[in-house]
């Protein structure tokens, strides 16, 4: 079985890697604009589930020659970066902190990471 897993240029990224798992199992680390190809040898029948555990974890069933892209979850980068913008206004414009918090804590409940056959 052979796999090709490219990951997005990502801005929030500064240079952390991402662990890819096969079947529960870690495989491989991407960096940002980072491609892997991969030939895996597996029985013939048997099926494959590409996964990322971050906080959330974010899972993909794949086949012989897919191609993967890996990129962050739009809407976890919208909930994280406006609730870090309003705990740090928060503190110079002196309003409350807590109308951070709900954007914040919304972000551990989405996925950090989406996985996509592009091909």
């Amino acid at each position: 079985m052979k796999l090709t897993i490219t990951r997005n240029k990502d801005p929030l990224s500064f240079g952390q890697g991402v662990r890819i798992f096969l079947n529960g199992a870690p495989t491989i680390q991407l960096i940002e604009g980072q491609k892997a190809e991969m030939v895996l040898h597996l029985p013939e029948q048997s099926s494959v589930i590409l996964s990322v555990k971050e906080i959330k974890r974010t899972s993909l069933q794949i086949k012989d020659g897919d191609h993967i892209l890996l990129e962050r979850n739009p809407i976890y980068l919208f909930l994280a970066v406006s609730g870090i913008f309003l705990l740090v206004s928060s503190f110079l414009f002196h309003f409350p902190s807590s109308y951070a918090f709900p954007l914040l804590i919304s972000s551990f409940l989405v996925e950090q990471f989406k996985l996509r056959k592009i091909r």
